[in-house]
């Protein structure tokens, strides 16, 4: 799955959460913070990007040190991916606001390769 899919189906899963009394906003808010606060290039930054990815290429992506010459996009996106949690879906924000559709460009593998370890379990929500 792409990263924008990925995105897209977490807000799902929160929304749908929301819906059920369950505490999944919180949890990933929480991820957010810890991300935000100890920056790019920590575990916490891995952690909470892990949730949005299904293989190395794609966390890779989200995590990287040094941004691609000629995407300044891929920094802002960033920065969105952390920002928008720290809502929820009960304010009308989405995890994929704002972040450009551009995310995946040049990613040619989006299936899982069994090496990313998410911290927090995310119901599928077309189940």
């Amino acid at each position: 799955m792409t990263i924008m899919r990925n995105l897209k189906k977490v807000h799902a899963a929160v929304a749908l959460d929301i819906l059920a009394g369950g505490t999944l906003a919180v949890e990933i808010a929480g991820l957010a913070m810890d991300a935000m606060a100890q920056g790019k290039g920590s575990q916490e930054w891995t952690d909470y990007m892990s949730l949005f990815v299904d293989n190395t290429v794609q966390l890779n992506r989200l995590k990287a040190d040094a941004d691609l010459p000629g995407r300044p996009w891929l920094k802002q996106s960033r920065c969105y991916i952390v920002g928008n949690s720290l809502c929820d879906a009960t304010t009308g924000t989405k995890l994929f606001d704002r972040v450009d559709t551009r995310i995946d460009e040049g990613i040619q593998d989006d299936s899982s390769d069994g090496s990313i370890i998410k911290v927090i379990d995310i119901p599928d929500p077309t189940q």
